[in-house]
């Protein structure tokens, strides 16, 4: 029987309900939880000492009895028994006050939400997930242990068509199940975190037309896919696509159907290039396309992207626009030579510019226009000056420019009255710093060489510190 007090499982003696087995005995027992919570024996010869390794369907209908079927069938070492983890802690006679089990309201017997993440490994007699499926809206699996031979719990998922949110991720599922496919209310899916390869089968076929019109958010991330199929351009309700850290090299040409997409994360990959139709993404406004191959960009300036990541790629030039609404670019550590005017002009809503560790050699005069521009990062490239026009980002705070060859800089720089910090150390040709930034009354940390020191108002100097402070920034943005 299973001591819910202790978290085991009790050999039952042949012709008793209880006691303690013999030896001998015990290895002919198997164990199987049935409807009524009752156990049978099956004698197996063959079997090492007692242990789950099968189960007789659970063929009950009520929720609590399908609850104390999985925690039954639950190894007892798992730690969704164990008492760390406590769901099926001592003194819970109720199963549906069992942590992770969130019922339909005071006094209801339907589970509308169930939680088994973490659980290391769960085992669902077949039947039993049938059993809470009618009220079901949200199933949590995540690091449960769940493979591919876990087919009853795959197959029983396809009777939860009311389940509106399900978490596989972190187990080690080899493709994503059909049956999700098929669950007509389901709007978020995380699956990421599997040694998935591809998601075709779960998205091609009549079954899929569910997924297709009702899917929100898609989460596959961390998984093995080397591409999306084609089929993946159905998924026309999406508003969240997590991809990212995958195998990925190029993207479905249909890709621009995704027309409700809103939040798109490619971020480590290994894609070369994006299709053109990435621009009929009409609603897309955050893009992280960091840490892939990126030679070139198609036109994204008719899509209202707030926060686009472009950081560790191999991008010699960017294009003229990137639309108004843009507030965050990054594209640090690439091959970038020149920043054009036009494209500067073209976000004037910016307030984070990160452009470190390329190869510009100067920055257009255009970025005098940028007013709510709060962080500049210009570290790392071919400097040798700025453009005066930078006094009229009035709203700069944090400016970088570590290792590059400065001669000097504008005396205009004084004009940027919200400027709180100042790197531009390792510019060994740099001799002086203007007296203008005497009027940054917020200024509160200077770096620079020691031997611009001496130069410096007694005010400047007391907030002047040497020694590398730009020279590999703490909280480079968007990575």
């Amino acid at each position: 029987m299973y001591d819910r007090a202790h978290h085991r499982h009790t050999p039952v003696a042949p012709g008793g309900r209880g006691g303690r087995a013999s030896p001998e005995t015990e290895r002919l027992l198997f164990l199987f939880p049935t409807h009524a919570g009752s156990l049978q024996s099956l004698s197996q010869p063959d079997l090492l000492p007692l242990s789950i390794l099968a189960f007789q369907p659970f063929t009950g209908t009520s929720p609590a009895a399908a609850l104390r079927a999985i925690a039954a069938a639950t190894p007892a070492d798992s730690p969704l028994v164990g008492p760390e983890w406590g769901w099926a802690a001592e003194g819970d006679d109720d199963p549906l006050a069992w942590r992770g089990v969130s019922r339909g309201g005071a006094g209801s017997s339907a589970v509308v939400d169930l939680s088994l993440a973490d659980a290391a490994a769960v085992a669902f007699p077949p039947g039993a997930l049938v059993a809470l499926a009618p009220a079901l809206t949200s199933l949590r699996l995540s690091c449960c242990g769940l493979a591919a031979d876990s087919p009853a719990l795959m197959a029983d998922l396809a009777a939860c068509t009311g389940l509106a949110s399900l978490a596989l991720d972190g187990n080690a599922l080899p493709a994503l199940p059909s049956s999700v496919a098929a669950l007509p209310a389901l709007a978020s899916l995380y699956a990421g975190l599997n040694p998935m390869k591809s998601l075709g089968c779960a998205l091609e076929g009549g079954a899929a037309l569910a997924l297709t019109s009702s899917l929100h958010t898609l989460d596959v991330a961390g998984c093995q896919l080397s591409s999306l199929p084609d089929a993946f351009t159905r998924l026309g309700r999406l508003t969240c696509l997590l991809a990212n850290n995958n195998a990925l090299r190029t993207l479905p040409a249909g890709f621009g159907a995704l027309t409700a997409l809103q939040r798109l994360s490619l971020h480590c990959n290994e894609l070369t290039e994006l299709p053109d139709s990435i621009a009929e993404c009409s609603s897309l406004a955050f893009a992280t396309l960091n840490c892939n191959a990126l030679a070139t960009l198609p036109d994204l300036s008719g899509l209202p992207l707030a926060r686009l990541s472009l950081h560790f790629n191999a991008l010699t030039a960017l294009p003229a626009s990137l639309g108004s609404s843009l507030e965050a670019l990054s594209a640090f550590n690439n091959a970038l030579t020149e920043l054009p005017g036009a494209l500067v002009a073209s976000f004037p809503a910016i307030v984070r510019l990160s452009l470190y560790n390329n190869g510009l050699a100067s920055i257009p005069p255009e970025v005098g226009r940028l007013t709510a521009l709060v962080e500049l990062w210009l570290s790392d490239n071919r400097l040798a000056t700025l453009p005066p026009e930078i006094g009229g980002c009035t709203a700069l705070q944090r400016l970088w420019l570590t290792g590059n060859v400065l001669t000097s800089l504008p005396d205009e720089l004084g004009g940027c009255g919200a400027l709180q910090e100042l790197y531009v150390d390792r510019n060994p040709t740099l001799s002086t710093l203007p007296s203008s930034l005497s009027a940054c009354t917020r200024l509160r940390h200077l770096f620079c060489d020691p031997g611009l020191v001496a130069g410096l108002s007694p005010e400047l100097a007391a907030l002047a510190k040497s020694g590398g402070g730009g020279a590999a920034p703490a909280a480079a943005p968007d990575k």
